[in-house]
């Protein structure tokens, strides 16, 4: 804050940072919300002051940890790559050089993901979590089914269990995925409406003054 506004901004999000209640019980876990959040600011301070590569690492590590703040490090180069941004020193090469940072991770891990299990990408849930959010009867957030059980530990293996069991093919954990995947895009080509109406709960439900529950129940804690 201070570094892009003044030092009256910078010390008033210090103090609503310390006193924002979610952020400090989920400091106390062993959950990944807790590095993320400390990967994220850290490459918004790397950023403005001018060290593209090592945010662009901040962020490929925090996109390990939750793979849809890709959409941020897209938001981020377009940002970056304008040269009146950061005194100046906005550019296509800087843009280069965070895009580096997060290829590095995020495509090391990609790679290793592809010659040990066969799939593309970060995560082998993918699929599960994309159509978990997008099908008839979501709520718009976490709901358990009947066929998986709640557990990381078992849940994606619970999920490749049942596309086996309703394409009737021996599938891998990638093609399980893939399938999961395209009944999410199925529901979204055919129900557009249901989708829309999907979405706007999402986004009250992103905005409205209740943390919803995850892995740990704020609202019961507090």
């Amino acid at each position: 804050g201070a570094r892009w506004w003044d030092a009256r901004v910078g010390l008033l999000s210090g103090l609503m940072a310390a006193a924002y209640g979610v952020s400090l019980y989920y400091e106390s876990t062993l959950l990944t919300a807790t590095v993320i959040n400390g990967l994220n600011l850290a490459a918004l301070w790397l950023l403005t002051g001018g060290w593209p590569l090592a945010a662009g690492l901040c962020l490929g590590y925090s996109a390990l940890c939750r793979p849809n703040l890709l959409l941020f490090v897209a938001l981020a180069l377009v940002w970056l790559v304008r040269p009146a941004r950061l005194g100046g020193r906005g550019g296509w090469r800087e843009g280069a050089r965070m895009a580096a940072g997060v290829a590095i991770l995020v495509g090391g891990m990609s790679l290793r993901n592809a010659l040990v299990g066969g799939g593309v990408g970060t995560a082998g849930s993918w699929g599960m979590a994309l159509w978990m959010g997008n099908h008839a009867g979501a709520t718009g957030t976490y709901d358990p089914q009947s066929f998986a059980r709640s557990d990381p530990r078992f849940e994606e293996p619970d999920f490749s269990a049942e596309a086996r069991r309703r394409t009737g093919r021996d599938l891998s954990s990638p093609e399980a995925a893939r399938y999961w995947a395209g009944e999410a895009w199925r529901f979204i080509r055919e129900s557009p409406g249901a989708w829309l109406a999907l979405i706007g709960r999402k986004l009250t439900l992103f905005w409205h003054g209740t943390e919803l529950q995850g892995n740990l129940d704020y609202e019961f804690v507090r």
